[in-house]
């Protein structure tokens, strides 16, 4: 290895002052080429790669914290819903809509218990109500009183047409689904 940088210093010497200066800047160009391309680029890649990791991070700590948010309020709803069918009363689903139709001075064509479903913990009741020749107003009351009732109904079907004998009425059909807890049946 000594005798090869003996040979180059050699060389080296040999060459004019002009040539001396010309090799020494492209020596000096070719080293400060390669410590950018090996030394400070990847350095620098190596930097955008971290703040790009650390912005998606950031993003999904963000998504995390929104996802979180909304569990917790999907949550709670569910724990009052909960609450409020493990406290409410049990078994008056067709008497109770029958109360709530006199209450808006609606006469029920029919109304008749449907079949339903029923899981580890809960029993859903369904009833299949038909109004005949009624006015929108009459209709509109009757279904926002089912919709607030302490029962925790729920109007799942609804359809609405113009009744053949007066097109000023309406006939109407929907299903409303409760859910009691399974056990005995209690009433209040």
């Amino acid at each position: 290895m000594k005798r090869h940088w003996s040979t180059l210093l050699a060389r080296f010497e040999a060459l004019s002052l002009r040539e001396r200066i010309l090799v020494l800047s492209a020596s000096t160009l070719t080293l400060l080429v390669l410590f950018l391309f090996l030394g400070i680029l990847p350095i620098l890649g190596a930097l955008d790669r971290a703040q790009l990791r650390v912005q998606t991070a950031e993003d999904q700590m963000l998504l995390f914290a929104s996802l979180a948010e909304q569990y917790q309020a999907v949550h709670t709803s569910l724990e009052q819903k909960k609450s409020v069918i493990e406290n409410g009363p049990r078994g008056q689903a067709l008497s109770k809509l029958e109360a709530l139709a006199q209450r808006a001075n609606l006469r029920v064509d029919s109304m008749a218990p449907e079949s339903a479903g029923r899981n580890e913990k809960y029993v859903e009741t369904k009833v299949l109500v038909n109004l005949k020749g009624v006015g929108l107003a009459d209709v509109v009351n009757y279904l926002s009183q089912i919709e607030s009732a302490q029962e925790n109904f729920a109007i799942k079907t609804l359809r609405i047409q113009a009744n053949r004998n007066q097109a000023t009425l309406l006939d109407v059909t929907f299903t409303v689904s409760s859910f009691e807890p399974l056990g005995t049946p209690r009433t209040q």
